[in-house]
C-alpha cells in the first residue's frame, strides 16, 4: 500500500512548483518627472471703455448670428417643403418617438 500523502503538503508542493515556474514579472518603470508648472498673472483691470468696445463686439457678433439663422429658416422655409411627393416623405412625415405622423 502506498503511504497518503495529506492534502496541506500537496497544497505546499504545487504551490512552491508553481511559484518557482511563474516567470518574474518585469520591474516597473521609474515614474517619469512631472514639468514645472507656469504661474501666469492675474489679467488687469479693464476699463469701462474698453469693456464697452469689447460688450459691442459681442453683440454685433450676435446680432449677425441672429440674422444668419433667420436667413436660413426662410430658405428653409421655401425650399424644404416636404410633401407627398418627396421621396423621403415617408420617413419625415412620422415622429420617430411617438411613431404617429407629425
Amino acid at each position: 500500500m502506498k503511504p497518503r500523502v495529506s492534502d496541506e503538503i500537496k497544497a505546499a508542493l504545487l504551490a512552491r512548483v508553481y511559484t518557482d515556474l511563474m516567470p518574474k514579472p518585469p520591474p516597473k518603470p521609474e515614474p517619469k518627472p512631472k514639468p514645472e508648472a507656469d504661474v501666469l498673472p492675474f489679467p488687469p483691470i479693464i476699463n469701462e471703455q474698453e469693456l464697452a468696445r469689447r460688450q459691442a463686439v459681442v453683440d454685433a457678433c450676435w446680432e449677425r448670428t441672429l440674422d444668419a439663422q433667420r436667413e436660413l429658416e426662410a430658405e428653409a422655409r421655401e425650399r424644404c417643403h416636404r410633401g407627398p411627393s418627396d421621396p423621403d416623405w415617408e420617413i419625415a412625415a412620422f415622429d420617430p418617438i411617438w411613431g404617429k405622423r407629425k
